[in-house]
């Protein structure tokens, strides 16, 4: 469940109280009584949305394709995830709108992210859209993690999908490249290339590679095929009244996240991640610019705006995660959160930024460090932002 408040375009979650309600009474129709044991507070105005949490639908599916452009699209509900591609190539997206239509008085596009890229390669051009009213992120792109479960002679293995919503995805071919990673770290431990693929079930895939495995790659390493990651574009978009992100992106090729409007995202704006032990979303950063962005009171729930955020257990600074990222030239105006939180990157420049401060929620913040927490970021340069304190 989320709740919405029309005066200021912004959503949020909350707990579902129709599910906790004790006892419902229809008054008449569209008019129902919910009976409750504790008080849940309500606004006069608020809209509460409610929605079935398992994604098994999607709008638009786009799958082992290439050449795919979208334009001029609207799409106005999804109950769902929104547009979907799956080891697809060379993909463009461009002047589509994902949110309800103003006169039918809605007020949500979607039940899940609007655009999710999982294990695409080539070119992924997204520009001059508008993503408002959804009830997860704007747009999503990574690849998966499989764990290893068994070692089966020299150059053979089995491999599982973890998560129990993703599974069953054709995710590799013979030529295709790999990395093998420590689950805990995300450390690289060694590459292959696939000669033969076999399906077992939905969740388990027997992998023949054309060498012999790297030595010490075994049980709770993690691999991904790294031959099926894109360059991405993220240009000119604008996403409001979403509870989540606008954008994440893990690619191991150049990603440029450019001009965009991000208005009151309840968490951070902007998350680079990359894990092996919760969604097995996989990507490792080298060349990401983040440009030209304008942040409008985001992360407000307690989120940084911008968050470098792999999730590991063990960080070590001689192998960081994500490298290449510059940060420079955006406008962020803050609304009580940090402009930036990193963990474990390498080479990170946060430059040429404003950061417009409103006053009272800055107790102590007079400076561009004030607002940026790095852990575990050798080589970084924080310089030349400017500040300002509003009202």
């Amino acid at each position: 469940m989320q709740e919405y408040d029309q005066d200021t375009n912004r959503t949020w979650r909350i707990d579902n109280w129709i599910e906790r309600a004790e006892e419902a009474e229809e008054l008449e129709p569209s008019l129902v009584r919910l009976y409750f044991d504790f008080d849940p507070v309500q606004m006069v105005g608020r809209v509460l949305q409610a929605r079935d949490g398992i994604r098994d639908q999607v709008g638009v599916f786009i799958r082992r394709s290439r050449n795919v452009a979208l334009a001029d699209v609207g799409l106005h509900f999804m109950h769902g995830l929104g547009v979907v591609g799956q080891f697809s190539e060379n993909l463009s997206i461009e002047t589509v709108t994902i949110a309800p239509r103003p006169e039918t008085g809605r007020t949500v596009a979607g039940f899940a992210d609007g655009i999710h890229l999982s294990g695409c390669r080539g070119q992924v051009r997204i520009a001059g859209c508008r993503f408002e009213g959804l009830h997860d992120d704007g747009i999503n792109v990574h690849g998966t993690y499989l764990r290893v479960v068994e070692r089966i002679g020299s150059r053979r293995l089995r491999l599982r999908f973890m998560h129990p919503q993703t599974y069953g995805l054709d995710s590799f071919l013979p030529g295709d490249e790999l990395e093998f990673v420590r689950s805990r770290s995300l450390a690289a431990c060694g590459a292959g290339m696939v000669k033969r693929a076999e399906p077992l079930s939905p969740r388990e895939i027997v992998l023949t590679l054309r060498e012999d495995i790297p030595e010490g790659v075994g049980k709770g390493d993690a691999v991904e095929n790294v031959t099926w990651t894109p360059e991405v574009e993220i240009a000119g978009n604008t996403f409001a009244r979403i509870p989540t992100r606008g954008v994440l992106a893990t690619s191991r090729r150049r990603v440029l996240i450019e001009n965009n409007v991000f208005d009151g995202t309840a968490m951070s704006a902007i998350l680079v991640a990359g894990e092996a032990e919760n969604w097995y979303e996989s990507g490792r950063v080298r060349e990401m610019e983040i440009r030209g962005n304008r942040f409008t009171e985001c992360g407000w729930a307690d989120f940084p705006v911008v968050s470098i955020a792999p999730e590991i257990s063990e960080v070590s600074e001689r192998q960081p995660v994500h490298s290449g990222i510059l940060i420079e030239g955006n406008r962020f105006e803050l609304c009580g959160g940090l402009a930036l939180e990193a963990l474990s990157v390498r080479s990170l420049c946060f430059r040429h930024n404003e950061l417009l401060l409103c006053g009272g929620k800055f107790v102590g913040c007079r400076t561009p460090e004030d607002a940026v927490r790095l852990t575990a970021c050798p080589e970084a340069t924080v310089a030349e932002n400017s500040v300002q304190v509003g009202e």
